[in-house]
């Protein structure tokens, strides 16, 4: 009986690393920092331009560099600029390179790690998020989803592409998710349209999308903020991966990434699987300067959660 679980054991712990020699991690992180200023060029009169977000340069750079030093990856770093902003067509096209990098590398098994910081939105009824493009000048609150979907970044078409291309992949998404008006379920309109029986109907449908787009997965996607809230940003913690001052701010999820990675270097530990990581980056305990990060990443003990997200130096793969 000992031999068996021994030869048990011996060939768990064969496959388990034959996997983790074989896992290769990309990344792409963005910062959007740069949105229309120029009236001239405003799509809708009265258009209120989005605010230029410094914070998320510096916020893209650092997790660049962390994603390097810890994953060991190849990536992308996408950072606006006044005259270059971070359109649809360029995030997208970005994502391509990463997939040509992969093909390229012949990579046996891709980890995508996917980073946004800048403006985004979540629409109010079934919290589908979006980012804002640096040249967007129309009003998102009065569109409808077809819209939205047509002019705005859907995260659904991300995810989607990972799912595609049957990448395993984490997605953190730095930005807020409140839109300008409240389309959550009018339930007294409504009820000039729907019988009773049918308006629950519709609330479980719209439940039901709520669900899917809370991302209850194996392949982790986290959000700095809950739906319909601002993701403010705050103060940059200790680092040493770009230079920066003590006063400069970034988003919340850096943020926490950062404090989450110092334990960790503190720590005796050499490494780090995702579902660590995801725990420890939403945990409430974790800081009291930024708000509680979500996510409803389900460790279906998939092989990707096993993999060593986080390694430190001295234990490279």
């Amino acid at each position: 009986m000992k031999g068996l679980l021994t030869c048990c054991f011996l060939l768990a712990v064969h496959f388990y690393c034959r996997a983790q020699s074989q896992v290769q991690f990309y990344y792409l992180s963005i910062g959007s920092a740069d949105y229309e200023q120029n009236s001239k060029r405003f799509a809708e009169p009265g258009f209120v331009p989005f605010d230029n977000l410094p914070q998320a340069q510096l916020s893209a750079s650092i997790m660049s560099k962390a994603f390097e030093k810890y994953t060991h990856a190849k990536g992308i770093t996408l950072i606006s600029s006044p005259t270059v902003m971070i359109t649809k067509k360029r995030l997208f096209n970005s994502l391509n390179e990463l997939e040509a990098q992969v093909k390229k590398d012949k990579a046996k098994r891709p980890f995508i790690i996917f980073y946004y910081c800048g403006h985004g939105i979540s629409e109010n009824m079934g919290w589908n998020q979006f980012l804002i493009p640096g040249d967007y000048t129309a009003f998102p609150g009065n569109k409808n989803f077809d819209a939205l979907l047509g002019s705005l970044i859907f995260l659904g078409d991300i995810t989607d592409s990972f799912l595609k291309k049957h990448y395993d992949y984490m997605v953190l998404i730095d930005c807020c998710r409140k839109e300008g008006k409240d389309s959550s379920l009018p339930e007294r309109r409504l009820s000039y349209f729907f019988d009773q029986q049918n308006l629950e109907t519709f609330k479980i449908v719209v439940q039901g999308l709520k669900y899917l787009n809370e991302y209850h997965q194996a392949n982790p996607v986290v959000f700095a903020i809950t739906p319909g809230k601002v993701a403010p940003t705050v103060t940059l913690p200790e680092q040493e991966f770009v230079r920066a001052t003590p006063d400069d701010e970034v988003g919340p999820l850096c943020r926490r990434s950062l404090l989450v990675l110092n334990h960790f270097e503190k720590s005796r530990e050499q490494s780090m699987i995702i579902s660590e990581y995801i725990n420890a980056i939403i945990s409430s305990d974790l800081d009291n300067k930024s708000p509680q990060s979500i996510s409803y990443y389900e460790d279906k003990t998939k092989n990707a959660a096993l993999f060593k997200l986080f390694t430190k130096l001295n234990d490279q793969r």
